[in-house]
């Protein structure tokens, strides 16, 4: 009926404009402009009424905020900038213009269970094993609960994601609380797997019960507070805005809109160039501060007031404020100690033995271990608007225009940018004369590949003998020994003072590493944890990989891994193949 509607406006709306034009009469063709004047108002009306609702309240009066569409007339560069980033679309409601993938008469076998996604009219639906039965079992440990939980079917409210991967969220009956559907597009490869396919899951571990509100309102919404209620475990979840939009970069702005609302306003703030205490610019803040509004996210932490947190999320954040108030930064030694906060992941997964994340989306943690943050001042300490720009970029990586991101490194390191080839002991252009190729290696596992470290240090051997993180030498020269990188390294640039083994075991793991005559990454890959194996598979498939042969033995051992027990190193070491 929608649609016959719209289509009666339509058709309505042309012929008072026709009329208007033919008439020659002043007051009928008046009278006809006004009509079709009306029935503008009526289409947009109808349209409006069409439009899907979140299932999630956007609240802003209460904070100040007044969201990102109060930007655009002022700053219409900026809203069209961040309007085409994957920032912008990492929460949506869930439609056919928004779900990138097919749905319609799609079925997938999931933990022996077949998931069916259709549509009816305009709604998205998923029939699947009851999701409160499945949360249910996960809580008490009992799969069978799940194996025989009946089917329903539940309209899909959100969607999250749209870079590489995207999810999806049902209703469970708890307020607005939302559950994940089982289920993951992999948007590079156009096809939807079981949701622990597309994550480094064990594959005997129970299935997952995620909730929205609790897992990713945090970080995939703007401001979002859970607000659940303890007496009746029901959920009033609410946000400024889904995705991530200008309010949580810049910090409520209904102050500022009403500030800069004269035009005489705007023209004098412009022509001081002063900085507009109404409103928080990143680009104006201290290295540290500006890496906090990152850092809110691209973090690894817990609240430190979890029962706040229940109730009203991070409201006592702002940008411009620095993170250990409001949350505690995870690290391996804090999640080691008996009275450290607890995680659902074991360190191991975390973190690597010299305490550097492993897990990607937690840049922020690598970065404040780093030299360049640790010991740098004012403009000579790094963060991270030094390589990244979200006005000036490019969506994928968000690195600024018009300067590589080695010039950031010049910034401090000028003699060494002098000097490139001699430094770095590799042709220039090439991967091994970068500063991000040798000092920032691969050494992060997400979303079925790795990415970049964020902890800026220098390759060692040595360390990655004792501690067993990976170092770019042999992720590059993936046909060579420990010994042969830490020997090319000891030339280059003499014997250099390296952390002793913290135990005689770790002395004897470092002993039997330099000895071995395997390459070191032929031994990463068939031996190592499910991460480090995923890791290492994609360094094989990176162009960057210098390789003394035809490929042919890299093809025979990446073939090992496409029996690996975890589905995610598989499809990494088919990719790499």
């Amino acid at each position: 009926m929608a649609t016959l509607e719209i289509v009666l406006v339509l058709a309505l709306l042309a012929a008072s404009a026709w009329y208007a034009c033919q008439s020659s009469a002043a007051l009928p063709r008046a009278a006809a402009f006004l009509a079709a004047g009306c029935l503008v108002m009526s289409a947009e009306l109808l349209f409006e009424r069409r439009r899907p609702e979140p299932t999630v309240a956007l609240r802003r009066d209460a904070s100040g905020s007044v969201g990102s569409g109060a930007c655009r007339s002022c700053h219409p560069s900026e809203y069209a900038s961040w309007h085409r980033s994957f920032h912008r679309t990492m929460t949506q409601v869930a439609t056919r213009a928004t779900v990138l993938g097919p749905w319609n008469g799609v079925k997938l076998d999931v933990e022996g269970r077949t998931i069916e996604l259709f549509e009816r009219g305009d709604t998205l639906l998923a029939r699947l094993p009851d999701p409160e039965l499945v949360a249910a079992a996960n809580r008490t440990g009992d799969a069978r609960i799940a194996a025989q939980a009946a089917l329903v079917t539940r309209p899909v409210l959100l969607a999250t994601g749209s870079h590489h991967q995207q999810v999806f969220w049902v209703g469970d009956g708890h307020g607005n609380e939302l559950r994940l559907l089982p289920i993951s597009y992999l948007i590079d490869s156009h096809r939807y797997v079981a949701r622990r396919e597309a994550f480094l899951e064990p594959p005997a571990a129970p299935q997952h019960a995620v909730r929205w509100n609790s897992n990713c309102i945090q970080c995939h919404a703007t401001r979002g507070e859970p607000r659940l209620d303890d007496a009746t475990n029901r959920f009033d979840s609410s946000a400024v805005e889904l995705g991530i939009a200008c309010e949580a970069c810049h910090g409520p702005g209904g102050a500022h809109v009403a500030k800069q609302h004269s035009p005489l306003t705007r023209f004098a703030s412009h022509a001081s160039r002063a900085a507009d205490a109404s409103i928080v610019n990143p680009a104006r803040l201290a290295a540290e501060r500006a890496s906090a509004v990152c850092g809110q996210c691209h973090s690894y932490f817990v609240p430190r007031d979890e029962n706040r947190w229940w109730r009203s999320g991070f409201d006592d954040f702002r940008p411009g404020d620095a993170l250990e108030p409001t949350r505690t930064l995870l690290t391996s030694e804090t999640t080691d100690t008996p009275d450290g906060p607890a995680v659902d992941a074991a360190t191991a997964s975390l973190f690597w033995n010299d305490g550097t994340i492993r897990v990607g989306g937690r840049e922020y943690n690598g970065m404040v271990r780093s030299a360049c943050f640790t010991r740098g001042h004012g403009n000579d300490r790094i963060s991270c608007i030094s390589c990244h720009s979200l006005h000036d970029s490019e969506p994928d990586d968000q690195l600024r225009r018009g300067a590589s991101v080695d010039a950031a490194c010049a910034h401090c390191h000028a003699n060494e940018g002098a000097r490139l080839a001699e430094h770095t002991h590799h042709a220039q252009g090439s991967s091994g004369s970068s500063c991000t190729g040798c000092h920032m290696p691969y050494t992060s596992y997400a979303l079925l590949g790795a990415i970049r470290s964020h902890r800026i240090d220098v390759p060692d051997p040595l360390a990655t003998a004792t501690n067993g993180r990976p170092n770019a030498c042999n992720l590059c020269h993936l046909d060579r020994t420990l010994a042969w990188s830490a020997d090319a390294l000891a030339r280059w640039y003499g014997a250099r003072a390296t952390v002793p083994p913290a135990s005689d075991a770790a002395a004897r793991r470092r002993a039997q590493a330099l000895a071995g005559t395997n390459a070191r990454a032929v031994e990463e890959l068939l031996s190592g944890d499910a991460a480090t194996r995923a890791i290492v598979a994609a360094a094989f498939g990176r162009n960057e990989a210098e390789l003394a042969t035809d490929g042919a033995w890299e093809a025979r051992v990446l073939a090992e891994l496409l029996d690996d027990p975890y589905a995610a190193v598989r499809k990494v070491a088919c990719d790499a193949l």
